[in-house]
Formats: structure tokens, C-alpha cells, sequence
């Protein structure tokens, strides 16, 4: 087992160096995000989500790149789901979740919006024009999670291309120990 590095950016400790990076990708993207807001009890288990972005519209939870390969019948993903109190949480409790499986150079999205379905998985990118985060997914479609303009058609016409500078900032990002 890989032990997490514990790690300092802008004012917040992070639990390890993955979820310091995608700070870093963040910032540099100019999304708005809280480090570990209000934790909730669900099912009876303690749930702190990773980031809530735009205020708390969305949380974003950071895992590993073999995140993204787990599915329903995995018996890691289960025990994760089951821990984390999500598998039953109604929709009306908690905001829409992605799950950004990998470092921002690599990620995948899993996406659950109502987390009593099977999620979707797909790649992540931003909108060119207002830089709008989102997924794209060749068996689903796309769609916008975080960021951008409201009057952008990126969820119509989706441009997810100009995250490679800042996943490569992110990525050589050298932080203070």
C-alpha cells in the first residue's frame, strides 16, 4: 500500500499529494473550491467530500487512476460506496458528485448524479471559450460540471481542450515541505 504525502498549498493541509495537485490545477483554472467543507453522516458513516466547488453546487471527490477501471461488482468500489455512506444517500441530500479518478494530466470522471444509479465515467477537459469544466463520455454524451459562463453553448458544442497547461503546471508543480 502507497502511503499518502501529506501536503501544504495556499493555506490548506492536504491528505495527500493528488489532491494537492488538483488544488493546483484549480487555482490555476480559476475554479472556485473549498478543501473538505462540512462533513455530513450518511447511513450511519461519517462522509467528507474532497472539494466543493461553486459554493457547494458540486463536490468533487480525488482518487487514484485505478479508480476509474472499478465497477459495480468490484469489491473495493462497494467497500468505498459503503464507507462513504454514498451507495444510499438520496439525491436530495448531497449536490451531484464526480469522482476524478487520476492526477489532472490522466483523469477520468465518474460521475454521479443520483447515486443510487450506476455512474458515468469519461474523460475531463474545458471549454475553450469560457473554460467550463466537464466530461465526455463516447456511450453517454457530455456535459458541463463546474465553471464557465452560463452563456456559453460548450454543453452543445463541447471544445474540452485547453486543460493541458494547467495539468502540466499541476503535474510539475513543486510544493514546499
Amino acid at each position: 500500500m502507497i502511503t499518502a504525502i501529506r501536503t501544504n498549498f495556499r493555506g490548506d493541509r492536504f491528505r495527500s499529494r493528488l489532491e494537492a495537485r488538483w488544488a493546483v490545477f484549480f487555482d490555476r483554472m480559476g475554479y472556485v473550491y473549498e478543501y473538505e467543507p462540512n462533513g455530513y453522516v450518511l447511513d450511519g458513516n461519517p462522509y467528507l467530500p474532497d472539494f466543493a466547488m461553486d459554493g457547494g453546487d458540486m463536490f468533487v471527490e480525488v482518487k487514484p487512476l485505478h479508480f476509474s477501471q472499478w465497477t459495480e461488482d468490484d469489491p473495493q468500489y462497494v467497500r468505498w460506496l459503503a464507507i462513504s455512506g454514498l451507495w444510499n444517500a438520496p439525491a436530495s441530500v448531497l449536490p451531484p458528485l464526480v469522482t476524478l479518478a487520476g492526477s489532472p494530466a490522466d483523469a477520468r470522471a465518474i460521475l454521479f448524479v443520483d447515486f443510487q444509479a450506476q455512474p458515468v465515467v469519461g474523460h475531463v477537459g474545458a471549454c475553450r471559450r469560457c473554460g467550463a469544466f466537464g466530461w465526455h463520455s463516447p456511450e453517454v454524451g457530455h456535459g458541463v460540471l463546474f465553471g464557465g459562463d452560463s452563456s456559453c453553448e460548450c454543453e452543445r458544442t463541447p471544445d474540452f481542450g485547453i486543460i493541458e497547461d494547467a495539468a502540466r503546471y499541476a503535474q510539475e508543480f513543486s510544493f514546499d515541505h
